[in-house]
């Protein structure tokens, strides 16, 4: 029992890092930690509640005025040294219909972080069409890490379409059983053959029926944008 209680004791007013801090019992270099920790919070707090506000003044205003927005935001997503305000800025920018979103997605899609890239394919998921259609074939193509792969497949179950399915062949085809079972819950979505379940053979068969053969699909340059270094973060700061 004196152990138990000496244990209890000691996580109330023992702990240097303890939620009763701020009761002035701590040494100051402990108190100034948790104070710059707080002050870290609320930039970050303050930054996103900027870049929320400023999207929310453009919405359904000019190509302008939204291009100016997001080229703010794409300095944000491609150089920002702040993980959660890269991904932040990622998840706004889609909110702008203008030219600055689709080359920043672009750009994106190539990035070194896999969270990036993920957090790119949920967003061209929510953006109708055939270029992200494009984008996403690329990526499940290409990407190098199945989690990235894998969003890329599920994402591709929410167009429809010949240009999706042939997509999706890609996935049926790789030796990963995850991304496999994943393209075909998305084609089961995306042409409405529920029958076929997740049987990845007879999907194999159904594309080769439904779809032609293309060289390719993916259209214009194949070299990737380099993406910029400068940890500015850009102007939300």
């Amino acid at each position: 029992m004196g152990t138990l209680f000496a244990a209890l004791l000691l996580s109330i007013s023992g702990c240097a890092e303890g939620y009763f801090w701020r009761t002035g019992k701590y040494a100051p270099w402990v108190r100034q930690k948790w104070e710059a920790e707080e002050q870290i919070v609320d930039t970050l707090f303050s930054r996103k509640k900027r870049m929320t506000e400023a999207v929310s003044a453009v919405a359904g205003s000019t190509v302008e005025s939204q291009q100016d927005v997001a080229t703010k935001l794409s300095e944000v997503v491609l150089r920002d040294p702040i993980l959660l305000m890269r991904l932040h800025a990622l998840k706004l920018i889609t909110s702008l219909d203008c030219p600055k979103t689709a080359e920043t997605l672009s750009i994106a899609a190539s990035d070194p972080s896999s969270d990036i890239r993920i957090a790119t394919v949920k967003a061209l998921e929510r953006i109708p069409g055939e270029d992200s259609i494009y984008q996403l074939q690329e990526i499940l193509a290409n990407d190098t890490d199945d989690d990235v792969r894998i969003a890329a497949a599920r994402a591709l179950g929410n167009f429809q379409g010949q240009a999706s399915v042939r997509a999706l062949s890609v996935a049926l085809e790789d030796r990963n059983p995850a991304l496999q079972i994943s393209a075909t819950e998305s084609l089961m979505r995306t042409t409405g053959q529920h029958s076929i379940g997740r049987d990845v053979s007879a999907w194999q068969r159904y594309v080769q029926q439904v779809t032609p053969q293309a060289d390719s699909m993916v259209p214009g340059d194949s070299e990737s944008p380099q993406i910029a270094r400068d940890p500015s973060g850009g102007s939300f700061r």
